[in-house]
């Protein structure tokens, strides 16, 4: 499987989740930051028809998305930590504890 650039269509993503939900005003800003970012992705190895987001292309904009990802209550691992979060994304050491798949919906991939 071939990684692949995409624009992103994230706006309507949390149509299924309950605004009631403890990160659903993080979510919501992750997701407007997203929507029509160009992203690398890679077709799900589970044949769904997702895809696995791997970055943004613009560097800056990524390393800002990883940290806001970082804010979940139920899976970041730097919550008000952005000098550690800086400092192993700096160094390399930055690896996301667990991955994010996108609906085909939410993708439009880019041809060339």
């Amino acid at each position: 499987m071939a990684i692949r650039e995409a624009k992103l269509k994230t706006l309507n993503m949390l149509k299924d989740i309950e605004p009631d939900d403890a990160d659903y005003c993080l979510w919501e800003k992750i997701t407007a930051y997203m929507d029509g970012e160009i992203a690398l992705v890679i077709e799900s190895s589970a044949g769904d028809g997702k895809y696995l987001f791997l970055a943004l292309k613009d560097k800056e904009k990524d390393k800002e998305l990883h940290y806001m990802m970082e804010q979940d209550s139920r899976f970041g691992i730097y919550i008000d930590d952005r000098e550690q979060f800086d400092e192993d994304w700096d160094n390399n050491d930055y690896e996301p504890d667990g991955c994010h798949y996108l609906e085909p919906g939410n993708v439009e991939i880019l041809e060339g």
